[in-house]
């Protein structure tokens, strides 16, 4: 019997090529107070199989709830493919989740296939729209869920935010964790987030918005948990996927000296990792850092204009993002930096600030790698949002819209040669340097990649995209294998 289906939408992300998908974490984690007490089913449409098929068997039990995961974005448009295909077939309630910005909610609750939203965190929220439903009660007036009453939207009042470190452990056993163990250089990984949110004043970031306080698990239940994952799971690598490991410096040395102590065979990489963060590291604590298993590490630069990271206020600067590079590449660590381009008011000198930057750090540290470069787009509630509305840029209008945003908002917003190289710069990015080699066990993808480096090298340092027929090649690919780009 099937009390509650929940439903992981497809995505269009080049690390799928490369792997297998990451966990639903979202789904994990709503279910962490409902799985006790209800039969909970996860279908995740990025496995291979057939979703529908599934969807079906599971709405023959006459679930209480269909639930939704998606976030802004390309991923949209798989969360409506699953949504009318549900529809086509049940009246069962349906209910998104991940959409965290009003405007946004608000044009999803227009879309006839979705009849409420979970906005922020939903481990409690979800649960007491199930409750409701499983008594026969309209949901409706709960705090953080957005509904519908007679074709108007109610809007919620807001719930203060979970303590995280008392929520149950994720349910591991509704999913198949063979099928998300990715392997990579190191072995087969598997995510884990240890804290939400983070207290920076980045303009460009969601986190200011649903995020901004800053909550952890204990150092002790971090361990425990990066133990049990080698000891029940297999797990050779633990990816932590917070947003800002070291707001507690203190928290983060613990967890070190714990896996140092109890001679853990598990490596790490830590996903959200600040220049700030490394300055107020010493020399030992780095050292101790990889003593704990940590391999890699991900930093944020996002620009190599100094006037572009005031701008976005990042509170770092070029010179102290070299400088710490500089240290990294005396260590055994790796180091994954992100950038970001087409900022507004970016100009193409500052974008070849950028590209100099990330060539410099690559030149200057073997272990470095990018991630490839993202193409800016605002989001509803941030700094930048507001910017652009005040410019009078024209931003999505419906759910479809945000759907391809970040198309439609390239095409709306730039011009002449600054459009023309975002997305090329984005795509070439992925190939620069060795980070594919780091990530996926194919032999035969590492010798293609190696082949076409130094034409990608080429490219991204000249900005030269003419006749760049391999992303004809490489999105064909994608179309194939993962359906709508």
């Amino acid at each position: 019997m099937t009390d509650i289906l929940l439903i992981q939408p497809r995505e269009i992300d080049a690390d799928q090529i490369l792997n297998l998908p990451s966990l639903p974490l979202g789904l994990l984690s709503v279910s962490t107070l409902l799985h006790r007490d209800y039969d909970i089913q996860i279908v995740d449409q990025r496995l291979p199989g057939n979703w529908q098929a599934s969807i079906l068997e599971a709405l023959e039990a006459k679930p209480l709830v269909v639930g939704v995961t998606c976030l802004t974005g390309h991923q949209i448009h798989f969360a409506i493919e699953v949504s009318d295909f549900v529809r086509a077939h049940s009246d069962v309630p349906i209910v998104w989740g991940g959409l965290h910005f009003p405007v946004i909610i608000e044009q999803a609750l227009a879309h006839p296939s979705v009849d409420g939203v979970v906005s922020g965190e939903g481990e409690q929220t979800f649960l007491e729209v199930v409750q409701a439903l499983a008594a026969g009660r309209s949901p409706g007036g709960i705090p953080c869920y957005w509904s519908k009453e007679d074709g108007a939207i109610v809007e919620p009042p807001s719930r203060p935010f979970l303590d995280f470190d008392s929520l149950p452990d994720l349910p591991y056993h509704l999913v198949d964790l063979k099928q998300y163990l990715r392997f990579r250089k190191d072995g087969a990984s598997i995510v884990f987030e240890s804290s939400r949110g983070c207290p920076n004043r980045c303009g460009f970031c969601a986190c200011n918005f649903y995020s901004h306080r800053w909550r952890a698990m204990s150092a002790e239940r971090v361990v425990e948990n990066i133990l049990r994952f080698h000891r029940e799971f297999g797990a050779s690598m633990v990816v932590i996927v917070d947003d800002n490991f070291f707001v507690d410096k203190k928290r983060a040395h613990a967890i070190f000296e714990s896996l140092v102590k109890a001679g853990s065979p598990v490596t790490l990489d830590l996903q959200g990792v600040r220049v700030d963060s490394l300055e107020r590291m010493t020399d030992e604590e780095l050292t101790l850092m990889h003593r704990a298993g940590v391999v890699k590490i991900n930093v944020g630069i996002e620009s190599g204009s100094q006037r572009i990271l005031e701008f976005i206020k990042k509170d770092i600067t070029v010179e102290r993002a070299i400088a710490q590079n500089h240290r990294l590449s005396k260590t055994e660590t790796y180091v994954q930096y992100n950038f970001i381009t087409g900022f507004p008011t970016e100009t193409e000198a500052e974008m070849k600030e950028t590209i100099e930057l990330a060539l410099r750090l690559l030149k200057n540290n073997p272990k470095a790698m990018l991630n490839y470069f993202c193409v800016f787009s605002p989001l509803p509630g941030t700094e930048l949002y507001d910017f652009e509305k005040q410019q009078g840029k024209q931003l999505p209008q419906s759910i479809e819209e945000w759907a391809d945003y970040d198309r439609i908002y390239l095409n709306r917003r730039e011009t002449g040669d600054i459009r023309k190289t975002n997305v090329p710069l984005n795509f070439v990015s992925l190939f620069v340097d060795r980070k594919i080699e780091y990530y996926s066990p194919s032999k035969l993808l590492h010798r293609l990649v190696s082949l076409y480096r130094p034409v990608a090298r080429y490219r991204f340092a000249r900005q030269n995209f003419n006749f760049l027929v391999e992303k004809w090649f490489f999105d064909r690919l994608n179309r194939l294998s993962f359906g709508r780009m």
